[in-house]
């Protein structure tokens, strides 16, 4: 290269100089050092700065003086050395590049991975799954989420979630805890949410704001349906309800024993039977044994002493 490159200054030169021209062979040399440099190396840049040298003093200008030819020698060098210094910058700067590119590769592919996995976590979750927008337009949703709702990922796509899910009367709601979830902070509930139809059921909610780009916010939204323990809850308390409405009717009470701390607890029927006053300790076992009928005594000592060996609690009725 640094002979084809310095023909080629030489070549110019001609040219100028048969079309009477200026031919300032110094500066098409000093451009086939410089090419020659970045594209061939440092080694074909030397030689490419002889080859100038030689030509240039024995071919083009041999008539010139020693002091002008040792003049234009000091600018090849000079000119090589900043050539060197710039085609290491160079090398340097490529390796650079080539290892950042590596990382960037590298990283790309575990993201790519990372987000593959993501996805499979998302479609593969028990639960439904909501990604929205800082104002809560649906970017995406998952499987359980058209189940327990009954809409389609592309009904509710760019649709304003609280409007699909929530109750009118509840849609408050949304705005109220909008600040706290694109803060960060994590919101979790139990409401009432509606299906596609209208109908509505009860759900536990868990949310909490996440960053999806350097300027974008997005709410990460877990529901589940909570409908049959709801049920189940409130029907144990019509149960409860109706055992003390039950215990006061017939004038009985009911009491359970916690060996682990000793105390036992009653139902509010106890004090009107007990006439325990609201100011009396009526935690306390020994409270409680001295009000038994002393027939009875001996058969509750032991109930407390199975109790403890038992480590659970137990429970007794009494009339």
């Amino acid at each position: 290269m640094a002979f084809a490159s310095v023909a080629g200054a030489l070549l110019l030169e001609l040219l100028f100089r048969y079309f009477n021209l200026p031919h300032p062979f110094a500066a098409f040399a000093l451009s086939a050092i410089a090419i020659t440099f970045w594209y061939g190396g440092t080694k074909p840049g030397i030689v490419a700065v002889l080859l100038s040298s030689l030509i240039r003093g024995f071919i083009v200008e041999g008539a010139t003086s020693s002091f002008s030819r040792a003049l234009y020698n000091l600018v090849f060098l000079l000119f090589a050395v900043l050539m060197i210094w710039l085609r290491r910058s160079k090398d340097a700067l490529e390796v650079e590049v080539a290892d950042r590119t590596a990382r960037l590769t590298a990283a790309n592919e575990e993201l790519h991975r990372e987000e593959e996995q993501l996805d499979g976590l998302f479609e593969l979750s028990p639960d439904a799954v909501i990604l929205t927008d800082e104002d809560f337009h649906v970017l995406r949703v998952n499987k359980e989420f058209t189940r327990t709702f009954g809409y389609t990922a592309e009904e509710v796509a760019g649709q304003w979630l609280p409007e699909l899910i929530m109750p009118e009367e509840l849609r408050a709601e949304a705005l109220k805890n909008r600040d706290a979830l694109i803060s960060g902070k994590r919101v979790e509930s139990e409401v009432i949410r509606q299906r596609k139809g209208g109908v509505r059921f009860d759900v536990s909610v868990v949310g909490k704001g996440i960053s999806l780009s350097v300027e974008q916010v997005g709410v990460y939204l877990i529901y589940r349906d909570i409908t049959e323990r709801k049920k189940a809850e409130r029907k144990l308390e019509r149960s409860d309800a109706n055992l003390l409405e039950s215990q006061r009717l017939v004038h009985m009470c009911s009491w359970a024993y916690d060996p682990s701390s000793g105390m036992v607890t009653f139902s509010p029927e106890a004090k009107r039977i007990y006439d325990i006053k609201s100011d009396q300790d009526i935690w306390a076992a020994d409270f409680f044994l001295d009000r038994v009928h002393p027939e009875d005594r001996p058969a509750t000592v032991l109930f407390f002493r199975m109790g403890r060996s038992n480590t659970s609690s137990l429970s007794a009725i009494r009339s």
